[in-house]
């Protein structure tokens, strides 16, 4: 229905700038819709970082409980996704914990119980003496062009790196099937390696000194996890005999390469 309207109405698509050689479309303005419903224009600005967009149009369906609310800004200029202050890390397990640590030190840093507190229940942006939600003011504005957190790789880890996040993805498919047959200590321990899995990868891609040891261990206990369920290895042409070949001479290939004590120093971070 919706979609007929823009249609009919012809609020169909605009481009956005061109970046990277790429343009992106998305959807502009669906006209009186835009008065009632949380349209994708006032999406885009629930989600940026430029400083028009903090703290606005929290609607999930309805964008009438903003505009009652005073918390409705309509979409100006580009807007820009992310973070006032965009991680600057791969390791998955600190992007969930990352923002309580930061609320500890404030708590810890504040003098007063009434500050502490404050610390807690009040919004990002506070400070003593200072609103509520903070100071407009004090959100840096974006810089253009907008620079990503990146690392340069070589070729040969990203490559790496994507076929065992891929080969995750397969083994959590295979997986699934057997989930009723597995006990809650079985299942969480999955669970844990799936998750200590990408922290791995976060780790080599943060170009860690440890990070090489921490890959030998993960492939070693696939293979470990693998043997116990499966009971046994037999080599024979399956994908589960594909896979244990592949760990294998991966935790081979990284067991190498830490006891050459590998220099990972030429993968260095770089801004793009």
């Amino acid at each position: 229905g919706i979609i007929q309207y823009i249609k009919q109405q012809n609020y169909t698509l605009k481009t956005s700038s061109r970046q990277n050689g790429y343009e992106s479309w998305v959807i502009d303005t669906l006209g009186p819709l835009e008065f009632i419903l949380n349209t994708p224009s006032h999406h885009r600005v629930h989600h940026g970082r430029n400083p028009y967009c903090i703290d606005k149009n929290y609607g999930g369906t309805l964008i009438i409980w903003d505009r009652i609310f005073n918390t409705f800004e309509a979409e100006g200029e580009k807007v820009i996704y992310g973070l006032v202050h965009p991680n600057q890390f791969w390791n998955p397990l600190y992007g969930q914990f990352c923002y309580y640590l930061y609320i500890f030190g404030l708590v810890r840093s504040y003098k007063g119980l009434e500050n502490k507190l404050s610390a807690v229940v009040k919004g990002p942006g506070w400070e003593p003496g200072k609103p509520w939600t903070g100071l407009l003011e004090d959100i840096p504005e974006v810089e253009q062009p907008v620079r990503k957190y990146n690392s340069d790789l070589p070729f040969w880890a990203s490559l790496y790196v994507l076929c065992h996040f891929l080969l995750i993805i397969v083994c959590y498919g295979m997986l699934v099937p057997y989930k009723k047959q597995l006990t809650p200590t079985s299942g969480i321990g999955c669970v844990i390696y799936f998750v200590y899995s990408l922290t791995v990868f976060g780790a080599l891609f943060e170009n860690r000194k440890y990070s090489p040891l921490l890959e030998v261990m993960r492939c070693l206990l696939f293979l470990m996890i693998h043997f116990c369920i499966r009971g046994h290895f037999v080599f024979e042409f399956s994908v589960a005999s594909i896979l244990d070949i592949i760990f294998i001479l991966s935790a081979l290939l990284w067991s190498f390469l830490t006891l050459l004590k590998y220099d990972f120093g030429h993968i260095t971070k770089k801004q793009v």
